[in-house]
């Protein structure tokens, strides 16, 4: 009886599903993605490559339990995984050239919070961690609303 009680209430995985078309609306194709929130996307500069990170959401909590980031090709719909995070609020970021990503976000810090980064290298899924190069932290709780890789001059 419980066990079907719980059944009831909780919502069912929900997964985050993408949907591709031509530039004319025709040939439209979907592409699920595992977890249950879209929390940030980036186009590559080239146009080709779509970056998402999707946070797993907890049906019993409503907390978020780990960012899952892919890189979708737009024309072969082919999914790579690079390695998890834990951000909350993440952002995505692609380097000019496109051969990096710069993840971004809050994260529960020494005293309070501050603000974590990976920077991943696309070809070979590097990972290195900024997570306290950025040196921002604080009591209160921190996020980035707005994130830009700029060339350099």
């Amino acid at each position: 009886m419980v066990n079907n009680w719980f059944r009831k209430i909780l919502p069912p995985r929900i997964k985050t599903t993408w949907f591709f078309t031509s530039p004319d609306g025709s040939n439209p194709r979907s592409y699920p993605l595992p977890g249950t929130l879209l929390a940030d996307y980036a186009w590559s500069p080239q146009g080709d490559t779509l970056a998402a990170i999707v946070t797993s959401v907890s049906g019993y909590s409503g907390k978020g339990t780990g960012n899952r980031n892919f890189l979708v090709d737009a024309h072969t719909l082919s999914i790579s995984e690079y390695a998890q995070s834990n951000l909350l609020n993440p952002r995505v970021l692609w380097s000019p050239d496109g051969s990096y990503l710069f993840w971004i976000g809050s994260m529960p810090g020494k005293v309070g919070f501050q603000i974590g980064a990976s920077l991943v290298n696309r070809s070979t899924k590097q990972v290195t961690d900024l997570n306290n190069a950025i040196g921002q932290t604080s009591a209160n709780y921190l996020t980035v609303t707005n994130a830009v890789w700029l060339p350099l001059p």
